[in-house]
């Protein structure tokens, strides 16, 4: 279990969706349908359900007159029965996504059953990135208004508040990254928002309505040299990641905010579990 500054569990934590990341150099069997069949098949027990998902890019010609080209790449999500978490195999890799998070070990563990399916199925595959993300949405009530985040926010992200008084600010919101190290490039988005800010096909709980401020952290490491899919490399990479991202959420709140997550909000079930904060 890691340990940094800040970290805290959390009865109410805000995090709506939490995504990692295997992406893998082209390998042009993960377009054959006997490959993403296979998958399913051997995720099946913990991943029930199943569903072919098609991804459209359009490519514009520089050609006057060319008409813009068209590639279509299909996809398998497998999701667990109550549709809150999924693994999706695609033509560029892995995607592991949940909209029920618990503990960073619990979801690591996930990560590392997928990957390692993954490596069986696909031995000559190679790993050239791994990625993190977590997006945290702060909901304090309906009637928040964009200049009441500051309560919650940490100076550095709350700064742009006050810069015209005399003005109701309509929109906040703002991006940090932060050069490689030891290969891991960390971005941070904060903005506020109204209504639903994670569209992903997976279940969602809790209020997703109300006023939000979103706190989106992601981390990326490149590989300094590309191998083979090993699924326990992948979870030390995330253990990396984690800790990038973790220090960010933590960096980023009041007071007032650690009040608002420890709370036993509605969204948590009486009795259940404790679930962590993005900076566990």
């Amino acid at each position: 279990m890691e340990h940094y500054a800040g970290r805290e569990e959390y009865a109410a934590p805000p995090i709506a969706l939490v995504a990692a990341e295997v992406r893998l150099a082209y390998e042009p069997s993960l377009n054959e349908p006997g490959v993403r069949d296979a998958f399913g098949a051997v995720v099946r027990e913990r991943f029930p359900v199943r569903r072919l998902e098609t991804t459209s890019t359009v490519t514009f010609q520089m050609v006057p007159g060319a008409a813009p080209a068209t590639e279509q790449t299909t996809s398998l999500r497998a999701l667990t029965a109550d549709q809150t978490l999924s693994g999706r195999l695609t033509p560029t890799g892995l995607t592991v996504e949940t909209t029920r998070y618990s503990t960073f070990d619990d979801f690591s563990d996930a990560v590392r059953y997928l990957a390692a399916v993954t490596a069986r199925l696909l031995p000559q595959a190679v790993v050239t990135h791994v990625g993190l993300r977590y997006i945290n949405e702060i909901r304090a009530g309906r009637d928040v208004q964009p200049g009441d985040w500051a309560r919650y926010l940490d100076p550095r992200l709350a700064g742009p508040l006050d810069l015209l008084p005399e003005a109701t600010l309509n929109v906040l919101s703002g991006i940090a990254v932060f050069a490689p190290e030891d290969g891991v490039t960390a971005t941070a988005r904060w903005a506020s928002h109204v209504g639903t800010v994670v569209a992903v096909p997976l279940k969602r709980q809790g209020d997703t309505s109300s006023p939000a401020f979103v706190l989106d952290f992601d981390a990326l490491q490149e590989l300094p040299v590309a191998a083979a899919i090993d699924a326990e490399e992948v979870a030390g990479s995330l253990r990396r990641l984690h800790h990038a991202i973790g220090t960010m959420f933590a960096a980023s709140l009041t007071v007032d905010a650690h009040r608002l997550f420890r709370d036993d909000s509605p969204a948590v079930a009486p009795g259940g579990p404790v679930q962590e904060g993005t900076g566990k």
